[in-house]
């Protein structure tokens, strides 16, 4: 396939209108119409530790908080939401922000949700004073208009559903909602004109409409997103969440027959000259934008496999590149029937920031033109120029095409774009139940230090422990870290490598298996002031109760948060402070509550 290259100096202007909203929609810096987004997959929490607050990823530092003590649990790599996470509301819990949107303004709401269904109005957002986001199609626009727009006769459902209402204050089609990207009511009444705090979890404890459900990620824009904006972020969504869109499911490269590539999905499109997005980035690092080709119904999405950020693939790779990224990215260049289609040349951007010290002339995109799965039969594309804050373009090309996978590569590893080189990483199962890290580097550059981290599921990660580098160095230098609360099973570790400039890189991912005898508990921490975590094998874990020093029974004091195989986690806010004894099914231990 042929392709072509041309490479244009642009401003900083231009790089920072990239779209890194959700899907690509919007940007993430407080300059467009995003005016919050909430996930819980970037929130930071232990699983099962309550919510205080999440961080606003519009830009506008928006954050929204805990109301008192009724906070939602956060749930890590929630199974059913395609291992991502999520926030679990009880029917009590809510989060504010002091945001004030007005109710009567044009704007659009997205949420991804699963729910317990009852026979009360779920209220999962207020904004502007009204209900703006409920579960059942009877209630959507409780309160909101007024009361005259309830449909009636559908049964709520628990699956994990996408919803997203839009609202214009002006036309024909005022209120439209939309239950996974299918629009299924249309509106016309008046919208009073309200401004008030904006809830999630709702914000009605008097009537008992609070939402008992799982949110994982909410998004308001302060307009009504076009329509193929609107199929852009439910295809972003549909993969990231593993939802099925009942219409426009257009990027399937996130099928596990594709590969599974869910990760950081964005896209550009066009319905018609006045629904297009023709720039897009989103949370990942690729930006594509100033297609050539860009017809009516036309769509160009991307997303990648979620490996390793770091030039390690040292073998998969045509003659004269030394390595290539462990991620892989893939494309739909479809239409929304799924046909193959053509939106032309295309300028693809690099935000290497992280990657270490990076010379753009030993850049090269590989795309896998046959669409055999492998690099090294390919012819490397070069080209790639410098535009500013460590973003690389490759400009005009024309070898992606839908279905086929690239990604990038560099023809100096030393130079390009490793700041040391890894010669081995490893972990062993010592004394027991902790894991011993060895790795060892045969040359450091402006090494300031390692972080350890580890996973449960090769996704979140935990800082295990930091270790100083040795600045510059061309010796071999041998490295040890011991972690002594490995997870039960598998635990997954990589080390973050951080310049003295605060550049950092990867490694790749190790992992090793840690079984805990059966008659070993670990509880963590000891002493504490609420949430505990134990873990031993899910035998010995069929029995648990807590006795206070007079031999008491306190368990129903406790509040269990999470068990399951290996592991619990309880919540002892409820306990006075003092000694205590947890009794687990062959084993007691000493329990101190600050």
């Amino acid at each position: 396939m042929r392709y072509a290259l041309t490479f244009a100096i642009l401003t900083n202007y231009l790089i920072s209108l990239a779209q890194t909203g959700p899907g690509g929609v919007g940007s993430n810096d407080g300059t467009s119409n995003l005016e919050f987004w909430y996930m819980a997959q970037d929130a930071g929490y232990a699983d099962g530790a309550f919510i205080d607050s999440i961080a606003d990823k519009s830009g506008n530092n928006r954050t929204i908080l805990a109301s008192g003590t009724e906070r939602p649990v956060f749930v890590l790599n929630t199974a059913a939401a395609n291992n991502m996470s999520s926030m679990l509301f009880d029917g009590n819990d809510e989060l504010e922000s002091t945001y004030n949107g007005n109710s009567n303004e044009n704007m659009s709401f997205g949420i991804i949700f699963s729910y317990t269904p009852t026979n009360s109005v779920d209220i999962m957002l207020q904004h502007g004073g009204r209900n703006t986001m409920s579960i059942k199609p009877n209630d959507r626009y409780y309160d909101y208009v007024g009361g005259s727009g309830h449909l009636s006769g559908t049964t709520a459902t628990s699956a994990w559903t996408y919803h997203l209402k839009t609202f214009a204050n002006t036309g024909t089609d005022r209120l439209k909602f939309y239950v996974n990207c299918t629009n299924t009511d249309i509106f016309n009444h008046n919208i009073e004109n309200r401004t008030n705090n904006t809830f999630i979890g709702g914000n009605g404890k008097s009537n008992g409409k609070n939402f008992d459900g799982y949110i994982a990620e909410v998004f308001k824009f302060s307009r009504v997103i076009n329509g193929a904006e609107r199929i852009i972020i439910a295809n972003y969504l549909s993969a990231k969440y593993n939802i099925s869109l009942s219409v426009n499911d257009i990027y399937d490269e996130d099928d596990a027959g594709n590969g599974n590539f869910d990760f950081d999905v964005a896209g550009i499109g066009r319905i018609d000259a006045a629904n297009l997005h023709d720039d897009s980035r989103g949370t990942g690092i690729v930006r594509i934008l100033n297609p050539t080709g860009l017809n009516d119904n036309e769509f160009l999405f991307w997303g990648h496999d979620n490996g390793t950020q770091q030039a390690t693939d040292t073998t998969d790779v045509p003659a004269g590149v030394q390595a290539r990224l462990d991620r892989v990215w893939r494309v739909s260049e479809v239409n929304t029937s799924g046909a193959a289609v053509d939106v032309g040349g295309i300028d693809m951007r690099w935000d290497l920031t992280g990657l270490g010290p990076v010379t753009a002339s030993d850049l090269r995109l590989l795309v896998d033109t046959d669409n055999d799965g492998v690099f090294a039969d390919e012819t490397p594309i070069g080209g790639a120029g410098a535009v500013g804050g460590n973003i690389y373009q490759f400009a005009g090309v024309t070898a992606i095409a839908n279905n086929l996978r690239f990604t990038l590569a560099t023809i100096n590893k030393v130079q390009t774009p490793l700041p040391i080189e890894l010669v081995d990483f490893n972990a062993k199962v010592v004394d027991g139940n902790h894991v011993q890290l060895n790795w060892t580097t045969a040359s450091e550059i402006n090494n300031d230090y390692f972080t350890v981290e580890k996973s449960a599921d090769s996704k979140k990660w935990h800082v295990v422990t930091t270790v100083k580098g040795a600045g510059n160095s061309n010796s071999t230098i041998s490295y040890q870290s011991i972690d002594k609360t490995p997870y039960e099973g598998i635990s997954y570790y990589r080390l973050k490598q951080t310049d003295f400039d605060g550049k950092y890189s990867y490694s790749d991912i190790i992992n090793v298996n840690v079984r805990i005898p059966d008659n070993q508990v670990k509880i963590y921490p000891n002493p504490t002031s609420s949430i505990i975590t134990i873990l031993a094998n899910k035998n010995e874990l069929e029995t648990i109760n807590i006795y206070n020093v007079l031999g008491k029974d306190v368990t129903n004091q406790a509040v269990f948060m999470q068990k399951n195989n290996g592991k619990v986690m309880m919540d002892l806010s409820n306990l006075s402070a003092g000694t205590y004894y947890l009794k687990t099914k062959t084993t007691a231990h000493k329990l101190y509550k600050q």
